[in-house]
């Protein structure tokens, strides 16, 4: 499975060359799965226009939170500190690991964390 993050929703929705068509085969594909957190970024951003999408968001299959010990563990091992990466991003980052996904970010800073711990995902 592939953890997108809110980078890719987003770029998606902006119909970005390289985002939404992948974005899109991924889905009918089944192997994209959603974020509690990525949920709340794109629920938080909504102009009152993604109330469908959002519920079919909700249908996704979801990665699992990683607990908060997990998250500063991983941030520790991988030295992952002072990188310009978010509490958001540790937790996606701590997902992926936790579930085996990948992780698909548009984000240069994480795409390029996940990258080095060998969890980044690009089309």
């Amino acid at each position: 499975m592939i953890l997108a993050d809110t980078s890719v929703w987003v770029r998606s929705f902006l119909q970005r060359p390289g985002f939404a068509a992948e974005l899109r085969r991924q889905l009918l594909e089944g192997r994209i799965a959603g974020h509690e957190l990525v949920y709340g970024e794109l629920l938080m951003g909504d102009t009152g226009r993604r109330g469908a999408f959002l519920h079919d968001y909700e249908c996704l299959p979801w990665a699992k939170m990683a607990p908060h010990v997990e998250a500063v563990t991983l941030a520790r091992q991988h030295k992952l500190t002072g990188k310009g990466l978010g509490w958001i991003d540790l937790h996606l980052l701590a997902a992926a690991v936790k579930g085996s996904h990948r992780l698909w970010s548009a984000d240069e800073r994480l795409a390029a964390a996940a990258a080095d711990m060998g969890i980044g995902w690009l089309p």
